[in-house]
């Protein structure tokens, strides 16, 4: 059986569709970080970071110098800081802010998903001020107006 994407898309609840309830699993994570190439000098900013489980795997798996996550959900960075206690992160840092104003000058590394089209596009224009070099990395839906039999996500792209 084959399905549109759109008509896929069209079926699922508005948060997963924001993107305000989805939590990328830990593998997923590993091979995003391991495709930006995180290492121990990486400055890593997760945007929309949710529960900071993607900080957590970036620090203690590929030792990134200072890892950062952002999201303007006050319950979500307040369960990212108890993880980061729990876990003794002593170089995680979590910010209840906007993306779009949020402090991300001196990212080596940035890892962000929206679908807000308004978002990205704001985004766009802060990553032209950010320094030679900053690496980006965004997860991506499959294509429109393709049926698919089979998929496997998250697919990767390099900003």
């Amino acid at each position: 059986m084959s399905v549109k994407i759109e008509e896929y898309i069209k079926s699922l609840p508005d948060d997963i569709i924001s993107g305000n309830e989805v939590q990328l699993p830990a593998d997923s994570l590993r091979k995003i970080f391991e495709f930006l190439n995180l290492d121990e000098s990486d400055i890593f900013y997760h945007l929309g970071c949710g529960d900071g489980e993607g900080i957590k795997i970036a620090l203690q798996e590929f030792h990134v110098k200072n890892a950062i996550g952002i999201d303007n959900d006050k319950e979500k960075i307040q369960r990212a800081k108890q993880l980061a206690e729990k876990n003794q992160l002593n170089d995680a840092k979590f910010f209840c802010d906007d993306v779009i104003t949020a402090k991300i000058d001196d990212a080596t590394a940035i890892l962000l998903w929206f679908t807000d089209t308004e978002i990205v596009e704001k985004m766009k224009k802060r990553f032209q001020s950010l320094k030679s070099g900053c690496r980006i990395v965004t997860i991506w839906g499959p294509l429109p107006a393709v049926s698919y039999t089979h998929l496997t996500l998250p697919t990767i792209l390099l900003v």
